[in-house]
This record gives structure tokens, C-alpha cells and sequence, in this order.
């Protein structure tokens, strides 16, 4: 944005934001500070962001997607992507950001945390549904040392948030583990797959600005982002044992396939 660097604290629930010199220019409060924070994204006009709203009483809270202004004033509420759950006792198990969401212009896709099949909400800035994407999809297992993996994590928020649910992960992986628009606006969609081997692997489905699905690829590992119509991978070397980022150009094939 005008070549300043934001950074999200999502726990703090704050933007620090740095001149294009790298100097510290200012930090914005976003609101109360919380256990999970969502992402935030910039839309037209403004950014989006997930963040708790608490019901009039103050007992129960619930994940909302938020609109605000460039200067990260809250404008409306857009739509809520959680159910409502009792203040300081949600229950804590790998799900517990399974809705996703992602947003670019004047578009935002919210992906339902189904196990068994994928749908994803297509909404205006005011939170009209535009269209949804609808497929089919089967469910993958997760393994024993990711289900173990995932029980560690949940301990050990317990043994910060005392007063948390400890909820056993659910046997199978959510449909959308993640999601992401590039420059041309197509949605790539992250969704699991099992192998002959009964190994989990991970493919992106890609769809256009309708909806159609336009084609698969196998997906990146690792953390993956998207500017324009490049895709940037941070991963671990594991020769090295170093953290590297690399960036791939998203090319058009003859036909129009990708």
C-alpha cells in the first residue's frame, strides 16, 4: 500500500505499519485481544478481517467478517463464520478455524467447513451471496500422527486458556483447507486428496470468475501466498535446514488450461 509493509498481529489483534524506509509509522488497534485471529485482507476501498462479536449480554461470541475503511475504521458487518460459543470456554481441537475465507475487490468467498463436500459462498461488500460453488468431495483421513499432532496443539492452548474445551480432533481433514485469488481472479481452492499409498496429498482446484472449475495442479507445500499472478512458496530446506521462498509465475496453457 503506497510501498509501507503491514504487518497483522492477529493475538494482539493489531496493524503495525512501516514507511517504505522500514520505519515504525504507526499501530492500530483492531479490537479486544483474542486466542484466534482472522486474517486480514484488503478489499476495494478498505480491507476485510475476522474478528469475535460478543452478544448484548457479553456470554457468547461468534467469528464475524468485518468491513473497514483504509484508515482500519469498522464500516458493517459483513457475515458471521462461526456459531456462537460461550466466552472464554470455545472448544479447542484442529477445526477451530475450519470456515475460510478469502476476498479480493469487491468479492469475498467463505468456505463451510464441510468434510463432505466443498461449498463455498461467493458475497458482495455487503454481504449479498453473489452465487456458491458446489462439488463433491470425498472425505480424507487424517493420519495417527496428525491426530496426535493436533491433540498436542490443543493441550497446550488449554495450558494458557485454562477454561478451554479440550474437543478430540475430528478422524477426517476439513474439504477447504485454504484458499486464495489470484491477479486474473481465479480462486484457487487447497483441498486434500488420498494417495494409492493412503497418504494425504494436497491439490489446488481452480476455478474462474463465474465459478467453473477450469483445472487442478498438484499443490506447493509449505506456506503459500499470492501477489498478482505469482504464487510465493516459504519453505524448509531440509539440507539446509533453512526457510526459502520461492516464487512461480501462474501461466496460461494452450486452450486455456493451467
Amino acid at each position: 500500500s503506497d510501498g509501507q509493509v503491514l504487518i497483522f498481529d492477529p493475538f494482539s489483534m493489531r496493524v503495525v505499519i512501516f514507511s517504505p524506509k522500514g520505519i515504525l509509522w504507526k499501530n492500530v488497534r483492531l479490537g479486544k485481544k483474542v486466542l484466534y485471529g482472522g486474517g486480514l485482507l484488503q478489499v476495494s476501498g478498505g480491507w476485510v478481517i475476522s474478528i469475535p462479536k460478543h452478544d448484548k449480554k457479553g456470554q457468547y461470541q461468534r467469528d464475524v467478517i468485518v468491513l473497514l475503511d483504509k484508515a482500519f475504521t469498522e464500516i458493517r458487518d459483513i457475515c458471521p463464520v462461526s456459531r456462537w460459543e460461550k466466552v472464554d470456554a470455545a472448544p479447542v481441537n484442529s477445526d477451530i478455524a475450519q470456515t475460510r475465507f478469502t476476498a479480493q475487490g469487491d468479492r469475498i468467498f467463505v468456505a463451510e467447513g464441510s468434510r463432505t463436500d466443498i461449498r463455498i459462498r461467493v458475497l458482495n461488500l455487503q454481504g449479498k451471496e453473489i452465487f456458491t460453488i458446489s462439488r463433491d468431495f470425498r472425505p480424507v483421513a487424517r493420519t495417527d500422527d496428525e491426530i496426535k499432532h493436533l491433540i498436542d496443539i490443543g493441550k497446550s492452548r488449554k495450558a494458557v486458556y485454562p477454561k478451554l474445551t479440550l474437543v478430540p480432533p475430528s478422524p477426517s481433514r476439513v474439504s477447504v483447507a485454504d484458499m486464495f485469488v489470484d491477479g486474473s481472479g481465479r480462486l484457487w481452492v487447497k483441498t486434500a486428496r488420498e494417495n494409492r499409498d493412503k497418504e494425504s496429498k494436497w491439490d489446488y482446484s481452480i476455478f474462474d470468475k463465474t465459478g467453473t472449475l477450469i483445472g487442478r495442479l498438484p499443490a506447493l507445500k509449505g506456506k503459500v501466498t499470492v501477489r498478482g499472478n505469482h504464487l510465493c512458496q516459504l519453505y524448509e530446506d531440509k539440507k539446509t535446514d533453512e526457510f526459502r521462498v520461492a516464487i512461480y509465475k501462474i501461466v496460461e496453457k494452450n486452450g486455456g488450461g493451467r
